[in-house]
């Protein structure tokens, strides 16, 4: 926001201060003209006036373009900032979410070996209660056999 001589305020942009110097720069050229045709003394105290006027002008122009760049750069900046802070934040919450998820992948993976584990130990514990029934089983055989020898009387022959 500017305020004008006339007391209005505007809002000067980049471009309305170029258009602004490129016209500051036309009126000097015209003044230039001016002067250089031949008119009486009070004309040129005059002209003298207006071109240390619009010379004012210019200057003022190009510093107020100078500050409104500057106003931008430092705007960009801060938005370039933000920017970058709203990465890093995001960049550190899925950095966190990956270790989560690595922390679930690995256990997940544990589970999964312990299973096998306990898979093949419950399978070779089948085949040896399968085994040991079976060895029962003869070992009750032979003795219900012996005992039906003993019974019937039939010797036995001792191993030596």
């Amino acid at each position: 926001m500017i305020r004008l001589r006339t007391g209005r305020v505007t809002n000067f942009t980049f471009f309305n201060v170029e258009i602004l110097i490129c016209i500051s720069r036309q009126c000097l050229n015209l003044l230039i003209k001016i002067e250089q045709t031949t008119f009486p003394p009070r004309f040129n105290s005059l002209s003298t006036r207006l071109y240390e006027e619009m010379e004012n002008h210019q200057k003022w122009t190009e510093n107020r373009s100078i500050r409104c760049e500057q106003d931008h750069l430092g705007h960009v900046n801060q938005r370039l900032k933000l920017l970058q802070e709203k990465l890093d934040m995001s960049e550190k919450k899925m950095e966190e979410k990956l270790l989560k998820l690595s922390s679930k992948l690995e256990n997940f993976i544990n589970r999964q070996k312990q299973e096998a584990d306990l898979n093949k130990v419950k399978h070779i514990e089948n085949k040896l209660s399968k085994k040991m029934n079976q060895l029962e089983k003869h070992i009750w055989g032979e003795l219900e056999k012996m005992q039906n020898e003993y019974q019937s009387g039939e010797q036995i022959p001792l191993i030596k």
